[in-house]
């Protein structure tokens, strides 16, 4: 598939789905990850995950949790369970909003509570990786060419689960985290410079000030309703993905060391970030 007739592509993965969980990654870049028991139609964005060459479209389905909070979960798929994504392609300025499917996968469960594909349009081959009566992963691969971009991260190094990695992405962690304590609005915007900058590329922005604006650099710190929590590090792991390019730390519910507090509802606004590791060894925030 070529691109070329786009002027200003857009990529997005449009998700449907009833009674199932589900883990959507696009090149083991996280899209969407939903571990509860409903139904949903959405359509999510993913320019900043396409990459120029062979994309994988992965769809990890499991039993949901019928309350993620005291860990209900159920013991086989419903009757009915179904997850569909379709990866597409569209003009970012066309009012008439047409997409082109480049990629989908379409899944139910049998009365054996076990996976299977229904066939769609299009003429990509789907692979089940894995089926289980609680899990079910399905791939397929698309080949996108003249795609123009290679991020940064694709020329990053491959990261390993040490605890030396561990221990200097935690440092850079504590950076963006003093950053933001210390109102330090300059030095936020320096070490968010990449982020943006990626996502004035993806989304087809004029300048690295409308990334900035797009992605909310900084918004959060004269924000009166909010406080920055006490940085923790308890429970914390190193997570890889993008294929061993891309690394965060999280705990197990999959929250990052910098979270905001929300004084009126009493919530919490986590701070989940993504970064890779450049050929001078500094970890850059990306995502």
């Amino acid at each position: 598939m070529s691109d070329t007739k786009y002027k200003k592509p857009y990529y997005g993965i449009k998700l449907d789905l009833a009674q199932v969980g589900v883990d959507i990654r696009l090149n083991d870049i996280p899209i969407y990850y939903d571990d509860q028991k409903g139904q949903l139609t959405v359509d999510l964005p993913a320019p900043t995950s396409i990459i120029n060459g062979e994309n994988e479209l992965k769809l990890t389905a499991f039993t949901p949790y019928l309350n993620s909070k005291n860990k209900e979960k159920m013991n086989v798929f419903l009757p009915g369970a179904v997850a569909s994504i379709q990866l597409y392609v569209q003009e970012t300025d066309d009012p008439s909003n047409k997409k082109e499917i480049l990629s989908s996968i379409f899944i139910k469960f049998n009365d054996e509570n076990l996976v299977e594909v229904v066939d769609s349009e299009n003429a990509q081959e789907n692979i089940i990786n894995y089926s289980s009566k609680d899990k079910a992963i399905v791939t397929q691969k698309v080949n996108i060419h003249n795609y123009s971009t290679r991020w940064a991260w694709q020329d990053g190094q491959t990261i390993t689960d040490t605890k030396d990695n561990y221990n200097s992405l935690m440092l850079a962690y504590k950076e963006i985290h003093n950053a933001l304590l210390n109102k330090d609005k300059e030095k936020v915007f320096s070490l968010y410079h990449e982020r943006a900058r990626e996502v004035t590329i993806a989304y087809h922005l004029n300048n690295i000030s409308e990334g900035h604006k797009k992605i909310n650099t900084a918004e959060n710190i004269n924000d009166n309703s909010l406080e920055l929590i006490e940085f923790w590090d308890e429970g914390m792991s190193l997570k890889l993905y993008g294929n061993d390019k891309l690394a965060s730390i999280v705990d197990a519910d999959g929250d990052s060391p910098i979270v905001y507090y929300i004084k009126e509802s009493e919530l919490v606004k986590v701070q989940n970030l993504m970064f890779y590791k450049d050929s001078n060894n500094k970890w850059v925030l990306i995502r």
